[in-house]
């Protein structure tokens, strides 16, 4: 099974090297001809992840909310929904998991009732 980007490749290849239109070259290889037009809208984040690392080694406090507060303020255009991702994906630890995890000396007060 191959991707999306390999399949507009194929048209592109099959128009240019043989010079079918973009109809044709799209009807043999069973593809529409809005997923050869197709773009994709979604912001270049590179760096967004190291960024959110460096955060999260800082303030190991911060919960994923504040981290992303502090994402916004510093320009980036991210949601609360993929900071959440990006943290739980890269199993970094953050406020709110587990207090023995998280550093605190009061035993007493780190246990749950």
């Amino acid at each position: 099974m191959v991707g999306p980007q390999v399949k507009r490749q194929a048209v592109d290849v099959l128009r240019e090297e043989r010079g079918f239109g973009v109809t044709r070259a799209c009807g043999l290889l069973m593809i529409s001809r809005s997923l050869y037009g197709y773009r994709s809208h979604r912001p270049v984040t590179e760096g967004l992840r190291e960024r959110i690392c460096e955060l999260a080694g800082e303030k190991r406090r911060y919960g994923y909310r504040r981290i992303h507060v502090l994402l916004r303020r510093e320009g980036w255009s991210v949601n609360r929904k993929r900071t959440y991702r990006s943290i739980a994906k890269q199993d970094l630890p953050f406020a709110g998991e587990n207090a023995s995890e998280s550093g605190c000396s009061n035993e007493s007060r780190c246990r749950s009732p």
